[in-house]
């Protein structure tokens, strides 16, 4: 997938959320160990959007591209955020996009 078919994805999920009540507040959070896609807020939770498009499903699902690195790395980004956000509750959700619609968000995602 080339980086504008991931804007595209990231514009949709982002769509997406916006929908259900979320704020977006970052779009391609850089920090120097990883990138967050989305950060959003909804009430009193901060939640990193993980956002996986495919076009097909030779290689699986959007959601099964989240791998144990990826997953690190948003970990990361979790005690990251939670310094700038004492206050707010932190998750991580993933979008799974399949072409031009989104078909999984899977919410707060827990580490094991």
């Amino acid at each position: 997938m080339n980086t504008h078919q991931g804007r595209q994805g990231e514009q949709l999920a982002s769509m997406y959320l916006q929908a259900r009540g979320y704020k977006e507040l970052f779009r391609n959070l850089h920090f120097k160990f990883a990138e967050a896609d989305l950060v959003m807020e909804k009430g009193n939770i901060i939640v990193i959007v993980e956002v996986k498009q495919r076009s097909s499903f030779a290689f699986g699902s959007p959601e099964e591209a989240v791998g144990w690195a990826k997953l690190h790395k948003l970990r990361l980004i979790v005690q990251a955020l939670s310094t700038q956000f004492p206050d707010k509750e932190i998750q991580v959700d993933v979008i799974g996009i399949d072409g031009n619609r989104v078909t999984t968000h899977l919410q707060n995602i827990e580490f094991s």
